[in-house]
């Protein structure tokens, strides 16, 4: 979930509203009275509204993880990789003939999804994991790399890769809760019924009404439409509907409309969490449980009562009415509190909010993991490569100067012993010459030295131009060299820091 947006502060939020929620007067009722009370349901709204367009923020973690596995697949036997089939499923695959009955079959059935993909990653670019499988990386490597393939392929079954979607409708469904009464409603149907007005929205100040607090598609409406003959634009100068009144249950829908366009310009837009839904109830019930009435006897109302509200909310706005909901006041030993059923989907609504934004850090967090444990992987096959380069060139280069020496001494002509030894060549006595020292031609076995400890047994005792011939291997001060022992041994360690905390 993007959180770019900046959002009110708590504090800031709750002086906003505040202010808009100042208390009304008892007198006559007259336009605009109710904008307090519709500005403070206006912000859970806002905020449910705005949550159901959620978009899922991209990610490439599944991408990562398949590429990570190609690698895996790329460098593993080849018997093996040929029983994974990038266009074929589990049941017609070789890999389920080749496991059928055994001990691991369960294992590879599982497995089998992510080494499919890792196959359709092969198929796709065939020239860049075919650089992946000559690279000829140790054992020590390879185990890295299978080791690091593994967790890819936890993180490619992550199951919040995959909840987004889940998580959102529970937003949705809660929000239709609030809003509408229940997850199947949309706003467009024809309710409730105002026939009785005083009856769903509260009788005589003090009885709630039957359809108070089932939702704020209800409450809006018992507190904002015009009744025939009722007091104009309570709520809000766009409030209205051009034509229509609040007398039968066929205006309802149409009534809302204005209402729920008008909320985004009568009260922020904050993101939906749990923090900001418990500030926003906190304001509306700060609101609804201030008493009202000439006696201020009456509690739990939202909207406005015309002197001492022994009419109800009946919204006429006349004498002793008012235009308005009056909720329950549910008692339970000690306390009481308003009964409105709509608060606790609120509540569910913002934490299904905070789980996908939780999820969204998790996800987030998960494929920067990938990335680096991808880069470890790049980092081995990119030294052993260069590696190579490098003493193929070393190579070269020592023969080169083998063959400058040799050749200097031959063109050495008419001198004496001394004169050749000082030239770094023996003496031919016959032709009066110099000539190359015995086994500058051939290439001696190395001996070592102080840093042959570091030598493994796969370039011990090789010949120089043998040497090259081997994986991983160089010469090096006259002593067979293991290229890539350090470097294996560093990336396995940030491997297994790295996996060591990937997942949780």
């Amino acid at each position: 979930m993007s959180e770019t947006k900046r959002q009110p502060a708590p504090l800031a939020m709750l002086l906003i509203l505040y202010f808009i929620a100042a208390p009304t007067a008892y007198g006559a009722i007259t336009t605009g009275d109710n904008g307090p009370a519709y500005a403070a349901t206006c912000a859970i709204v806002n905020m449910l509204t705005a949550a159901t367009n959620l978009a899922e923020p991209p990610n490439q973690v599944k991408d990562i993880a398949e590429a990570i596995g190609a690698i895996n697949m790329s460098i593993s036997d080849a018997e093996f990789s040929k029983l994974i089939a990038h266009d074929k499923e589990w049941p017609e695959s070789e890999a389920a003939k080749a496991a059928k009955s055994k001990p691991f079959e369960t294992m590879w059935q599982i497995e089998h999804p992510f080494w499919k993909q890792a196959a359709v990653k092969i198929n796709s670019d065939k020239q860049t994991f075919e650089q992946s499988r000559k690279a000829e990386l140790s054992k020590a490597a390879k185990e890295t790399v299978k080791h690091i393939a593994e967790q890819a392929a936890k993180a490619f079954r992550n199951a919040d890769l995959s909840n987004f979607h889940a998580l959102k409708t529970k937003i949705e469904n809660q929000a239709k809760t609030v809003l509408y009464g229940g997850p199947a409603k949309t706003g467009e149907e024809e309710e409730p019924n105002p026939t009785s007005r005083a009856g769903i929205c509260g009788t005589s100040g003090t009885t709630e009404g039957t359809e108070a607090g089932k939702s704020i598609k209800a409450d809006l409406l018992c507190a904002c439409a015009k009744k025939s003959d009722g007091v104009n634009n309570m709520c809000c100068a766009k409030c209205d509907h051009s034509s229509k009144t609040w007398d039968n249950a066929a205006a309802s829908a149409a009534l809302w409309t204005p209402l729920l366009k008008n909320c985004p310009s009568h009260a922020p837009t904050m993101q939906l969490w749990t923090t900001n839904m418990d500030i926003a109830l906190s304001q509306f019930l700060t609101l609804i449980s201030k008493k009202q009435g000439t006696t201020n006897n009456r509690q739990y109302i939202l909207g406005t009562l015309n002197g001492a509200g022994t009419g109800g909310c009946d919204g006429s706005g006349g004498a002793g009415s008012g235009i308005c909901v009056q909720y329950k006041a549910a008692a339970t030993g000690d306390t009481v509190k308003p009964e409105i059923a709509w608060l606790r989907a609120a509540k569910d609504a913002a934490k299904a909010a905070d789980s996908i934004a939780e999820r969204n850090k998790r996800v987030e967090q998960l494929e920067r993991e990938l990335r680096l444990l991808k880069f470890t992987i790049g980092a081995q096959i990119h030294h052993v490569q260069s590696c190579a380069t490098t003493t193929e060139r070393s190579v070269t280069n020592q023969n080169q100067e083998k063959n400058k020496t040799k050749n200097d001494c031959k063109s050495h002509i008419n001198k004496t012993e001394e004169e050749c030894k000082n030239l770094g060549c023996n003496h031919d006595t016959e032709s009066k010459k110099c000539k190359p020292k015995a086994g500058t031609e051939t290439p001696a076995v190395g001996t070592g030295n102080g840093a042959a400890g570091a030598t493994t047994e796969k370039c011990k005792g090789k010949l120089e131009h043998e040497c090259t011939k081997t994986p991983d291997c160089r010469w090096e001060n006259n002593t067979p060299k293991d290229c890539s022992f350090l470097l294996n041994k560093k990336l396995t360690l940030i491997a297994a820091a790295l996996m060591s905390s990937l997942f949780y």
